[in-house]
């Protein structure tokens, strides 16, 4: 490999792990053509490599963290709508949120899927929950990419991604997958191809779509 490989390699490298699993249930053929409109509930996060805070900071970045992580989502699925690869309405996380305001930000969780979708009155609802490892020191990964000879995994993000309806009480779709990364590789890059795999992979996909 090339010095100048090498440097790419070190800078800008980031793995998405070909550990994906998808999955859908027995009957999905026949709950999913009955949606018309979903929901992207407000997601459940696990975030290490924050600083200690007092409560009320830290509710209020949980939830803006939380937020973003929707609209993450919602961008990469309304991409592929507007690219006409996906089949399926989407309602906005602002009025999502604001239909489940006093249960936010985390009493959301504890609503059973199936009173989700009645609650935001759409036809199934996206349930997911993501695993966040913050990066290191720059410093650190410096030192360990010189020890070791390779870029260290600073960055880590699993997601967890459930399609729920009010047909059943298990889901229709089941998606896990994660990204990994150096320091150099920022998180939003990760996510950003964790989600662009769940807008390829999510059954309202026109190719996915064998029905």
């Amino acid at each position: 490999m090339s010095k100048i490989n090498i440097t790419i390699y070190i800078l800008f490298i980031w793995t998405l792990n070909s550990c994906r699993i998808s999955y859908l249930s027995d009957d999905a053929k026949e709950r999913i053509p009955l949606h018309s409109i979903i929901a992207i509930a407000p997601p459940k996060l696990n975030v290490s490599g924050y600083p200690l805070m007092k409560d009320e900071k830290l509710l209020d970045l949980y939830y803006r963290e939380s937020f973003n992580f929707q609209k993450s989502l919602l961008f990469e699925l309304n991409e592929k709508r507007f690219e006409g690869k996906l089949n399926i309405k989407i309602q906005d996380p602002d009025q999502t949120n604001l239909i489940l305001e006093e249960f936010l930000p985390f009493k959301v969780h504890l609503i059973e899927p199936e009173d989700l979708c009645k609650i935001l009155q759409v036809d199934a609802v996206i349930i997911s929950e993501y695993t966040v490892v913050k990066p290191t020191s720059v410093a650190s990964s410096i030192v360990s990419a010189s020890i070791l000879g390779q870029p260290t995994t600073t960055n880590f993000i699993e997601v967890d991604l459930n399609i729920h309806d009010q047909k059943s009480s298990y889901s229709c779709w089941s998606y896990k997958n994660r990204a990994a990364g150096n320091f150099f590789t920022p998180l939003p890059l990760l996510l950003s191809g964790l989600l662009n795999d769940v807008s390829r992979e999510i059954p309202y996909a026109r190719k996915k779509i064998k029905w």
